[in-house]
Parts: C-alpha cells; sequence; structure tokens
C-alpha cells in the first residue's frame, strides 16, 4: 500500500503504480491547485483521494497522513520529483510511523545546503567557501573573510529562488536595505562564488550500488538566467574525458552523505579555473527541467518513473552495463523579461528541436525572470555530439532571436 504526497499531480501516476491494485493506493493533494476536471481523475486512480486547504503553510498534510495510516496502514510513502518540501515531510512520516525509506536524517542531509556541504566537506571533498547566515553582522564577517564576489541562498531552497550574487560593496548594502528581508526569518547560506564551469550529474543508486550515471554540462548557470540570458544544458559524450572524473566525484560525494539505500539523484559541481572540481550541492530526487526528458531520449530510462517506483518498492527495469548515452541531448531556456510580447511563435520548425514549449502568447505583460520556474519558453534539442549540439543551440537562439518581440517597458 502506498501514499503519495503530491500538491499537484501532473505525472502519469496511474501507469506508473498500475501493478499497485487502485484500494490499495492513497493521495494527499491540494485542494486549491486541483481543477474539478482532474479531482475527477484523481479518485479514479486512488482508493482515497485527500484535498487539504493548505498544503504547504499548515500541518493538514501530517495530520490526513497519520489518519489514513490508522485506518488503512500503508508502509510506503511517495513524493514526486518535484515535490522538494515533501522530501522532508515524507522522511519523518516514514520516521515517526516506522516505514521503509529514506529516513529524515538522509532527507536532511540532502535537502538542507549548510548540513550537505558540512558532511562533504568533513569527507575531505572541496567545496565553495561556506557560511551559516542568520543576521546581517553574520554576511559581513562572512564577505570580511572570504572577499567578493559572494552568493546567497536559501537554506532549502528550489529554483534559485531568492539566491543573489554580489560583487561589489554597494550592491550588497543595496540588498541589505530591503524592507522585506530578514536573515532573522529566512536563515540563508553565504557562498564564495567560483569562476568556471558548472556541471550536473545524475544517476540511479539500487541497493546501495550506483547502477546508472552520466555527467551533463550547463552552458551559463542558472544565475545568468535571472540576469537575462539563457540557460541550457547537455550531457557529456562517452568521449570526453571529463566524465571519469566527474562520476567519481560524484561517487565520493554520495559516500560521503547517508545516501539512501535506493534512490535517484541530482548533484551539481563546479570545475574552476585551476582544473578543481568542487562540491555545489545535491538532492536525492530526479533532476527537474527536462532532465527526465534528456535520459529518455538518451538511455530510455525516465528517471521520474524510476523515482516514483524506488519509493514504492516496486521493480524498476535493469540497467545495461553498457550505459552509454545514443545521442547528446540538450535543454534550452529563455527569461522573461519586463515588458509587453509582440511577437512570439507557438510552434517550432527546426527539425532538431524534439520538444518546444512556450508560457505565454502575443499581447501578454511579462516581468522579468527572477528564477529558474518562469521562462518564456523551453526546449529539447537533440544532437549527434557535443559539437552538433553546440551548433544546434546557437542556430535555435538565433531563430528565436528572430520570432522573438518585446515592446519594453520604462
Amino acid at each position: 500500500m502506498i501514499l503519495v504526497l503530491s500538491r499537484y499531480v501532473k505525472d502519469d501516476l496511474e501507469s506508473i503504480f498500475r501493478c499497485i491494485p487502485k484500494e490499495n493506493r492513497f493521495l494527499i493533494t491540494s485542494k486549491k491547485d486541483a481543477t474539478e476536471e482532474k479531482k475527477t481523475e484523481l479518485k479514479n486512480i486512488f482508493k482515497e483521494v485527500v484535498f487539504v486547504d493548505e498544503y504547504y503553510d499548515s500541518s493538514e498534510v501530517e495530520i490526513e497522513a497519520l489518519k489514513l495510516h490508522k485506518a488503512y496502514r500503508y508502509n510506503r510513502i511517495v513524493t514526486p520529483a518535484n515535490g522538494e518540501s515533501d522530501l522532508i515531510r515524507a522522511a519523518s512520516l516514514r520516521s515517526y510511523l516506522n516505514l521503509e525509506g529514506q529516513s529524515y536524517e538522509s532527507a536532511l542531509a540532502f535537502r538542507d545546503k549548510f548540513i550537505m556541504k558540512e558532511e562533504v566537506s568533513k569527507a575531505g571533498i572541496k567545496t565553495p567557501e561556506y557560511s551559516l547566515i542568520n543576521s546581517t553582522i553574520d554576511l559581513l564577517n562572512f564577505v570580511d573573510r572570504v572577499g567578493y564576489p559572494i552568493i546567497i541562498k536559501p537554506l532549502r531552497g528550489v529554483a534559485s529562488i531568492n539566491t543573489r550574487i554580489f560583487r561589489t560593496n554597494e550592491e550588497l548594502i543595496n540588498f541589505l536595505k530591503l524592507t522585506n528581508f530578514s536573515f532573522e526569518k529566512i536563515p540563508m547560506l553565504a557562498e564564495s562564488y567560483i569562476e568556471g564551469k558548472m556541471f550536473h550529474v545524475d544517476g540511479i543508486v539500487i541497493n546501495g550500488e550506483v547502477k546508472a550515471i552520466w555527467p551533463s554540462i550547463y552552458i551559463g548557470t542558472a544565475m545568468d538566467m535571472v540576469n537575462g540570458s539563457f540557460f541550457a544544458n547537455h550531457l557529456l559524450s562517452k568521449e570526453n574525458p571529463m566524465n571519469f572524473y566527474i562520476c567519481e566525484f560524484a561517487k565520493r560525494v554520495l559516500s560521503a552523505l547517508p545516501t539512501p539505500k535506493s534512490t535517484v539523484f541530482h548533484l551539481e559541481l563546479f570545475q574552476n579555473r585551476q582544473n578543481d572540481l568542487i562540491f555545489c550541492e545535491i538532492a536525492s530526487r530526479a533532476g527537474g527541467g527536462y532532465t527526465n526528458s534528456i535520459w529518455t531520449e538518451a538511455f530510455e530510462i525516465p528517471l521520474r518513473d524510476i523515482f516514483y517506483k524506488i519509493q514504492a518498492g516496486l521493480e524498476i527495469p535493469k540497467i545495461t552495463l553498457d550505459f552509454v548515452p545514443s545521442c547528446i541531448p540538450s535543454s534550452v531556456v529563455l527569461p522573461k523579461k519586463s515588458g509587453k510580447i509582440i511577437k512570439i511563435s507557438q510552434k517550432c520548425p527546426l527539425d532538431y528541436v524534439s520538444r518546444y514549449k512556450t508560457f505565454f502568447r502575443e499581447g501578454d505583460i511579462t516581468e522579468e525572470t527572477t528564477d529558474t520556474m518562469s521562462p518564456i519558453l523551453s526546449s529539447l534539442i537533440i544532437g549527434e555530439s557535443e559539437g552538433d549540439i553546440i551548433n544546434k543551440i546557437s542556430g535555435f537562439l538565433k531563430w528565436t532571436e528572430e520570432t522573438m518581440k518585446y515592446e519594453t517597458q520604462e
């Protein structure tokens, strides 16, 4: 029996859990995030669906989860790959109810950026300079110690929301004068900013063994997107010499943390200008954005589905030893600008663009992007090699320049 915790449901859970009878499936979700049509659909998939009024801003979910356990004695709790806040909530419920799956200690180490860096640095793995920030003085002391540039981020943030980079004292002072922010209310992590390349590594751990792992490189960073530039990433080719070193680095990180016996993971790291690999952060879930689509295209492995099945205790498809990508996919997202959209194409004619999605139409007025969750459009591009995918990304960006126009507002 499984209990799914998900604020909104966008994955095909009926297909993913098809081998679990309907009478053994339960769901807690948000009332205000589900249409009447969606509510009917969910009731056809689960034996019981509990719609709560405040999914994150109250303890309704925990209360209803305990009620369902008393009534049905479910033995697994499942969260979606995009449910960052649900990871700790589910783990705490598992610990309280003595259920199998990721423990609270493990979830916290993979969610709290200060705790994860403490554990990783104890294992001798390089990290940026970092410090827990509970007050303005904490931050000023950190700047005095490491200098500029620095970056600050919420301890348990997602998608670069409220993440900021400061390159000068003037930028920092202007931020500290804001009236709607307080470190006492929102503790943050401060880090030295690493100049260089950024990678991410995705993979699958089964019974304590890494069964699948492959790195990707970012073109630009999440902060570039916040600052108005495109944000992209693509798989590395099997010929890239960085493959081995990045995968070994990821395995060291997994060994340093209380990694669940079986899980999907998404790790980010830097390569600085001295070619050192430096830890950024890691999550015990599938990567967001087009990560799932990239792995499905390149390896025929849907990471999101695997993540659900691992938590539910279901068998996953066997992964072959000759694990190499069949192509080099890339995701590209473009940020919004402040102004009125005069022109935007709802379809992309380029044959190498596998998926293309716009989130706005002509005439819409948008505000400047402040995180990676609010682009104007996103795309999945398929290449045959790293050189080929770079050329195709350039071609796609040139096409968007020609087909997208803004009327900026003063």
